[in-house]
């Protein structure tokens, strides 16, 4: 699947220069990853969205994660989320997830994951915060845990050669229930780049440092994508 493929040379030619500068991004970060041992990984994710009656919506998620400098598909995930939207600036909803993953010792994890999740978005002239707060119950190969999970997201609208360009970050603390402990962090900077009248493509670096056993904390450098399709665009949440 190539997302730039029904793109203008307007449109195109600035998306292909930013994959490069991630890709870039990517290597150079990765170059010190691969002295401690750490992984350069692609991630992609598809989302559907469509209003519903009475402020309520649909979302669908698809996600593939490969590994090991691109080589190895390790992750796959499909989501399934019903959310209200009662003012413009609160959304909240449960969902449902399945993931299948094998991890680095080729053991395969089947998880059933229900999560609860709200956004309180607060506009700031024209940059756009975000405060996403989720808690999962996760059962893994029959074993049951609790995540929390809370992110903030700045977004801030600009215009690139006449094209809407949404530049943003944002950073996530994940606790586990599993290991009594805040164990994971994820940072994130990309843009969002609206196509047609209803799609937009994301591209973004992500830096995830996750603890491991016995406390040491391991670094993946993640170029990735988002495609997304809906009524609502993605950014702000």
């Amino acid at each position: 699947l190539c997302p730039f493929r029904h793109m203008n040379a307007s449109v195109f030619r600035p998306a292909l220069a930013l994959c490069l500068a991630l890709s870039a991004t990517g290597v150079f970060f990765s170059g010190a990853a691969f002295a401690e041992g750490d992984d350069l990984q692609y991630w992609n994710e598809f989302v559907v969205k469509k209003k519903l009656p009475n402020d309520f919506s649909f979302r669908l998620k698809a996600e593939q994660r490969i590994r090991d400098v691109f080589s190895e598909l390790f992750l796959v995930n499909g989501e399934a989320g019903l959310f209200l939207k009662p003012v413009p600036y609160l959304e909240f909803g449960p969902t449902y997830k399945f993931e299948y993953e094998e991890d680095l010792s080729g053991k395969i994890i089947r998880e059933h994951r229900g999560t609860f999740e709200s956004t309180i978005q607060i506009p700031i002239r024209k940059l756009k915060a975000a405060s996403r707060h989720s808690v999962s119950y996760r059962n893994k190969n029959t074993e049951d845990s609790w995540r929390y999970r809370s992110r903030l997201k700045l977004a801030y609208p600009v215009t690139v050669a006449g094209r809407p360009v949404v530049p943003y970050l944002f950073d996530e603390v994940f606790y586990e229930s599993s290991v009594r402990s805040w164990n994971q962090n994820r940072f994130s900077t990309g843009l969002a780049l609206p196509i047609g009248g209803h799609l937009e493509l994301e591209l973004y670096y992500l830096l995830r440092s996750k603890q491991k056993s016995g406390g040491k904390w391991d670094d993946s450098h993640v170029l990735g994508t988002n495609l997304g399709r809906g009524s609502e665009r993605r950014h702000g949440g």
